[in-house]
């Protein structure tokens, strides 16, 4: 056999194009095919990304064990037993009662000590999210994030149940395809984003005591009742409490943030 590097480079590759390698654990020599390794990548998202990947799991009755990594609804009533069932990605039962998402994406489960991302689920509601087949772009749904809270069945701990409202969508879950979950607009008021309170001081008053429990020394903006802007002097009680002081009596409100 003829050394490695005397053979000419390759153009134009092919997914079926074939290259030599080593099994990490047995150090067997096997052939890895260039739509293998893509696979693997793009099922790993090997190449850093944030979109969350999981496979849809057709689970046809109670007996069946949920896999990690998977998306999939509650049984049929009854026994069902035959080929799996698409289910349309507008279907009523993504709204109640919604769908049970594995808490370890298919990124996660390829590290050594896979993360467990199921409390960032809450973190989501009422943002905008994007599902669609990984392979198949035309087969996608936009939704809204209703709800998300842990599988109340104790023999399958480790999955959230997730209620979405459709906006639009074509297409079907399928057994054993996998799904992209993409964050579209994120609700920043559910938590962690900046917030507003606004305070009416209906009676004139020299001094104003505002409760705001934002749970912090908040920038503090004024009008008075013709809504133009006056400047008074902010005295912090706590994070949740100041009193604003002004030269005169007089009504408005106060913007704080």
């Amino acid at each position: 056999m003829a050394r490695i590097e005397s053979y000419a480079l390759a153009n134009n590759i092919k997914l079926g194009d074939k290259w030599i390698g080593s099994k990490a654990v047995t150090g067997a020599t096997k052939n890895f095919s260039v739509e293998e390794v893509l696979d693997f990548i793009n099922s790993a998202s090997a190449v850093d990304s944030q979109t969350l990947r999981y496979t849809f799991q057709y689970v046809e009755n109670s007996n069946i064990v949920r896999q990690k990594g998977s998306i999939s609804f509650d049984p049929p009533t009854g026994m069902s037993f035959g080929d799996p069932i698409p289910v349309p990605l507008d279907s009523p039962l993504l709204a109640d009662p919604g769908f049970l998402l594995s808490d370890y994406s298919l990124k996660y489960l390829s590290q050594g000590i896979p993360t467990d991302i199921g409390s960032f689920y809450p973190e989501l509601v009422d943002s905008i999210v994007f599902i669609s087949n990984t392979k198949d772009i035309t087969t996608f749904g936009v939704y809204t994030w209703e709800s998300a809270v842990p599988n109340t069945n104790t023999e399958e701990p480790d999955f959230y149940r997730i209620k979405l409202n459709v906006i639009q969508s074509q297409g079907d879950f399928e057994e054993g395809e996998e799904y992209f979950i993409s964050l579209l607009s994120w609700n920043p008021t559910v938590t962690g984003g900046d917030k507003t309170f606004v305070f009416d001081q209906g009676i004139p008053s020299v001094v104003w005591d505002v409760t705001h429990n934002l749970n912090k020394f908040c920038s503090v903006t004024v009008v008075n009742s013709f809504k133009e802007q006056v400047y008074g002097r902010v005295d912090y009680i706590d994070k949740n409490r100041l009193t604003i002081t002004f030269n005169a009596t007089f009504s408005g409100q106060a913007f704080c943030n």
